[in-house]
């Protein structure tokens, strides 16, 4: 190993934080509340924001003013948006 990549190993020892280092930090981590996924007001102020449905979980999908939004569909769905 290289001693710039045995540098990295020991800087990441050293600033990793401890607290995610057992499998019980982890799932601390994984149970904590989640926070609101929407995206920020001042994002829709210059950006158009629209919510729609994919799979069961609500998706943002950002674009810009300008362009005329065009209707998109995840490639693994069956059916044509409506």
């Amino acid at each position: 190993m290289s001693w710039q990549m045995a540098a990295v190993g020991l800087y990441m020892r050293a600033t990793s934080k401890r607290r995610f280092a057992r499998e019980a930090g982890g799932a601390e981590l994984l149970d904590r509340a989640k926070g609101d996924s929407a995206p920020p007001s001042s994002l829709a102020q210059k950006l158009v924001v629209t919510s729609e449905e994919r799979h069961g979980f609500e998706v943002y999908v950002v674009r810009r003013m300008t362009r005329r939004p065009r209707r998109r569909w995840c490639s693994t769905c069956t059916a044509a948006p409506t």
